[in-house]
Formats: C-alpha cells, sequence, structure tokens
C-alpha cells in the first residue's frame, strides 16, 4: 500500500528490507496465526471498535496491562521457541509455512507493481547476528534466494555482506602461528566482533547503517543512479 500511494512520485528505484521478524512477529503475535495478539503494550484486534476500546480507554487499557503480565511468560517462551525453530525449518512447515506464503506473495505483488510500472526492484536480506557464519541458523535466507531465482528479482544478502568484512577481522585476531582458523572459532569470535556492526543482535549499529548504505549505493552505482561504485567500495 505504501509502494503503491508513492507511485506518484515516479521512484528510480525500490528496494524492500525483509527482516526476520516479518515472518516470526506473527507467528507469536498475529491472532490470526495462534499469537496472543498483545505487543508493546498494544491489543491486535480487526474489530475497530474493540481495537479503540482496548488501546484507546482508561478501562481498556487497564484490563489490557492485567492481560499483558499473564502472557509475558507465554510470549516470552513462544519468541524463544519461534526463533529457534524459524531459523532451521524448511518453508513447508506447519508452523510457519502460511506466513511465509502471504510474505513471499506480497514480495511478487510489490515486483509485480514496480515491473507494471518499469521500476526497477531489489529485495535486501537482513540477517540476525547468530546467523553469520552458522549455515544451520540461514534457512530463511536460502527460502528468500530460491524465491527471488525462481520469479526473477534481484536479491541483495547482506548476511553474505557482513561475514565478508567480519572474516578478515576475525583472522587478524587470530594469531598467524596457530592453527588453522576452524568455524567454531569464526562463530564465537563473531558474536563478539559483530558488535561492531549491530547493537544487539537485529539493530545495526552507525558502522552497520554505513555499510548497507555503501552497499546500496554500490548497486544504484552499477545501474548509473549514483557515484562509481568502485569509490564506494574504497570507502568500505
Amino acid at each position: 500500500q505504501m509502494l503503491y500511494d508513492c507511485l506518484p512520485f515516479a521512484p528510480d528505484h525500490v528496494v524492500l528490507g525483509f527482516v526476520m521478524n516479518d515472518v516470526v512477529g506473527p507467528g507469536i503475535l498475529d491472532p490470526r496465526y495462534g499469537g496472543s495478539g498483545l505487543f508493546w503494550g498494544l491489543t491486535q484486534d480487526d474489530n475497530t471498535l474493540l481495537g479503540y476500546f482496548s488501546n484507546e480507554t482508561g478501562l481498556g487499557r487497564t484490563l489490557q496491562k492485567i492481560r499483558q503480565k499473564q502472557h509475558e511468560q507465554m510470549d516470552k517462551q513462544e519468541v524463544d521457541f519461534s526463533q529457534s525453530a524459524f531459523f532451521t525449518t524448511s518453508l513447508s512447515d506447519s508452523l510457519f509455512g502460511d506466513i511465509w506464503q502471504k510474505s513471499l506473495e506480497q514480495i511478487l505483488q510489490i515486483q509485480e507493481l514496480c515491473l507494471s510500472h518499469s521500476i526497477p526492484f531489489s529485495l535486501v536480506v537482513f540477517p540476525e547476528t547468530f546467523q553469520l557464519f552458522r549455515p544451520e541458523r540461514q534457512q530463511p535466507q536460502r527460502i528468500l534466494h530460491d524465491f527471488a531465482q525462481k520469479h526473477g528479482v534481484e536479491i541483495v544478502d547482506l548476511t553474505l555482506t557482513f561475514e565478508q568484512l567480519l572474516s578478515p577481522i576475525i583472522k587478524n585476531r587470530v594469531s598467524s602461528d596457530g592453527p588453522p582458523v576452524d568455524l567454531r572459532t569464526f562463530q564465537d569470535m563473531a558474536d563478539v566482533m559483530a558488535t561492531v556492526f549491530f547493537l544487539d543482535d537485529v539493530h545495526l549499529s552507525a558502522e552497520g547503517h554505513r555499510v548497507v548504505g555503501i552497499t546500496l549505493s554500490e548497486m544504484f552505482g552499477k545501474m548509473g543512479l549514483s557515484p562509481d561504485p568502485g569509490v564506494l567500495m574504497r570507502i568500505l
């Protein structure tokens, strides 16, 4: 809907950032998928009147606070389970299959809308730090790559970008006289060194945002929409 409303501005390029909680979030919050319907002190409700009562009135907010406390522990357990399951299960998994399909359908609708207006479209995938150097936790990335290849969607996977940037940093911290750096060492050190680019598991630091900005500028440069990408990569 936002893209449709912005079409009068004639965008040169449309970029959709995909974050893992785009799928996990509805799974643990949206009541249509079995979630609690509670999120940061707000109640999700398809009924406008009930939504107004719950979120905008004193009595509704009081009842909501009581309910929020009842659900906090359950929600935490659901989050822990959903995250651990989500990063390792396939597209056909019953827990997330419907939500995945809806997300992919919406990405396809965005691409088709862009194509109908001759606007280039790119899908940018943002990883969570505990996925870095852990192929067994990168099932969502594989799902998105397969989808992009099938439907001709240009995809920029920042998982690879951050791994490529962290790899020499980690190697420089390991003595050249020591044993070869194995995957487990990379995983353990990545948990620490990722703080260069991330404030927590999900949110980027200023340096992380800089990486994303330059990466996207490189992509735009190849399309003639920004300065020479070689210059940008030397900055990076």
